[in-house]
């Protein structure tokens, strides 16, 4: 009895973390929507208040699990990426999360200080800085005190004792 009552429930358990999450659900831009593994990472970053490593597989969405997590949570966060997907970041928030990212989003440049100065980041809920230009916009980003960092490709930041390390932990 005791061991078919513990499947039992650790499969309805199972099934309510798969659901979609209604305040994803209703920021999510249709026809778009969260697979099931998708809502089961995103209650986990939930439950961990969103001090959690995502190391799925490629392709698997970790870029929506985050930006769920953030937009669900009415966060505002700074992302540290690769040049190359600084960009991306800001493009994928606003495809599925219009309501909350259009228009609040900024791609930090350093050569875009120069002509326009330090960036007033207060009313966004989503910037992207990429690593070797983090230093550069640490006045704008300690300002603007985001909720939440988001660190995509992590292991930049494996030494304790690297520059960027520090400067991450330090706006953290």
């Amino acid at each position: 009895g005791g061991v078919d009552e513990a499947i039992a429930k650790d499969e309805e358990m199972k099934e309510k973390m798969k659901k979609p999450l209604p305040n994803v659900a209703d920021k999510i831009a249709p026809p778009f929507s969260l697979f099931p593994y998708q809502n089961e990472a995103v209650r986990a970053i939930e439950e961990a208040n969103g001090n959690i490593l995502v190391g799925d597989e490629m392709g698997l969405g970790k870029t929506l699990q985050s930006l769920a997590y953030v937009a669900g949570n009415n966060k505002r966060v700074l992302v540290v990426v690769p040049k190359v997907v600084r960009r991306t970041w800001i493009e994928e928030a606003e495809k599925f999360f219009p309501s909350y990212f259009e228009g609040k989003s900024k791609e930090l440049i350093p050569s875009k200080i120069r002509k326009d100065g330090m960036p007033d980041l207060t009313g966004v809920n989503i910037a992207t800085v990429n690593y070797e230009s983090l230093e550069k916009f640490l006045p704008a980003i300690k300002e603007a005190g985001f909720d939440t960092i988001v660190v995509d490709e992590s292991h930049r930041i494996k030494s304790k004792t690297a520059k960027i390390t520090k400067t991450i932990k330090s706006i953290a």
